[in-house]
C-alpha cells in the first residue's frame, strides 16, 4: 500500500505537470504577439491580422506583393490555429477541472472559500483575455 506522504507528492506532482501542460497548449493562444499593432488590436473588423502583418512586412520590408502573400499565409494559418484551439479547448478544461477537483480535496473549509475566490478570478481573466485574442474575428 502507498503511503500517505508519497499518495501526496505523487498529487503535487500531477497537480503541476498537469498545469504546465494545460498551460504549454493554452499558453500560445494567449500570449500577445509582438507584431500586433495597438490600433489593431482594438478593431473589431475581420481585418484584426492586418496590423500585425503591416508590422511584420515592414520589419522584413516587403514589397506589395510579398505583403499579399504573406497577408494570406497569416489568414490560413489563423484558421489552423482556430481549429486546434476547438480540439485542444475542451481537453485543457477537462485538466484544469480534475485539477482543481483534486485541490478541493486537500484543503479545508476556509482554503476552499479562498480557492473558489481564486478560480472565479481567473476564471474571469482567461475570458477576457479570450475575448480580446477573438475581438473581430468572424
Amino acid at each position: 500500500m502507498i503511503s500517505s506522504k508519497r499518495l501526496a507528492i505523487f498529487l503535487l506532482v500531477m497537480v503541476f505537470a498537469l498545469g504546465f501542460a494545460a498551460g504549454g497548449l493554452v499558453t500560445p493562444l494567449l500570449v500577445k504577439n509582438p507584431y500586433r499593432s495597438v490600433s489593431a488590436s482594438k478593431s473589431t473588423s475581420p481585418g484584426l491580422k492586418k496590423g500585425r502583418v503591416d508590422a511584420m512586412a515592414e520589419e522584413l520590408g516587403l514589397d506589395p506583393e510579398k505583403k499579399e502573400q504573406l497577408r494570406q499565409i497569416v489568414s490560413k494559418s489563423r484558421d489552423c490555429y482556430r481549429e486546434l484551439n476547438k480540439e485542444y479547448s475542451p481537453r485543457c478544461d477537462w485538466i484544469r477541472n480534475q485539477t482543481r477537483a483534486e485541490i478541493i480535496q486537500i484543503l479545508d473549509d476556509e482554503q476552499k472559500r479562498r480557492f473558489q475566490r481564486h478560480i472565479e478570478r481567473k476564471d474571469r481573466e482567461r475570458q477576457e483575455d479570450l475575448d480580446r485574442s477573438t475581438q473581430g474575428k468572424d
